[in-house]
């Protein structure tokens, strides 16, 4: 019976790499999404643990609803239903169960995105973080920094150095100062045009530059670019 159950796995992860590489992916693009696929939790957590934070009022309400239910359950099970051999256990046993399927529930999207993921032709390129992503969420930190003010930032630094400076502020104001993002809206009037441009990203060797623009939509650009782009700046404004 093992022999058996082993002999079904084996042939059914044989068919799986041979999906992939029907695909016309080849060899690296397979090797990556197995290790994405079993190990690229492994980075997420890295990444994110130091900002996730419990909240402690939502583990209470999660406590006394669960024993609700179990205690709801057991007697409906035992004394309504009457149902035989139905222990404390049982209805402890359900109650988790139903938990953690409900937890689980939530990785179908993420499961379902990396299989997507490989049949997709970029996957077969390097995988980079990617620039204009990040280029992308700046631009929205800075406009919900902007409140009820009038005029943009003077510097991104301000947005980021606070006294409740978290793992994310250090990391997106290290990526800016890294890659050189200009911020050519720095003290702006907040009423600008839409193709006003509020962040960019010069672009080297390794990635592709991009610029935010006032309506917060995206567009890739070249070094040849920029100059263009600051020309649209004022070269002074007044309080």
């Amino acid at each position: 019976m093992k022999s058996s159950s082993f002999s079904r796995w084996a042939l059914g992860a044989f068919l799986f790499v041979l999906v992939l590489f029907l695909t016309g992916r080849g060899l690296p693009a397979t090797l990556s999404f197995l290790k994405h696929l079993l190990w690229g939790w492994m980075g997420f957590l890295r990444r994110n643990l130091s900002s996730m934070s419990i909240d402690p009022e939502i583990l209470v309400a999660w406590g006394v609803a669960s024993l609700a239910t179990i205690g709801i359950l057991h007697h409906l099970a035992r004394r309504a239903f009457r149902l035989p051999g139905w222990r404390f256990r049982t209805s402890l046993a359900v109650v988790a169960g139903t938990s953690v399927l409900f937890g689980a529930s939530f990785l179908i999207p993420g499961i379902l995105l990396m299989v997507r993921t490989p049949m997709d032709g970029s996957w077969t390129q390097t995988h980079r973080p990617s620039h204009l992503g990040h280029l992308k969420m700046l631009a929205l930190v800075l406009e919900d920094s902007v409140g009820d003010a009038s005029r943009y930032p003077e510097s991104l630094e301000s947005i980021f150095l606070s006294e409740d400076m978290d793992a994310f502020d250090t990391r997106a104001l290290s990526w800016t100062r890294q890659k050189g993002v200009l911020y050519p809206a720095a003290g702006q009037p907040l009423s600008q045009s839409d193709t006003f441009p509020l962040l960019i990203l010069p672009p080297d060797e390794d990635q592709r530059g991009g610029v935010v623009f006032a309506d917060l939509h995206m567009a890739p650009i070249s070094a040849e670019d920029i100059e263009g782009l600051l020309d649209r700046v004022p070269t002074a404004s007044t309080p």
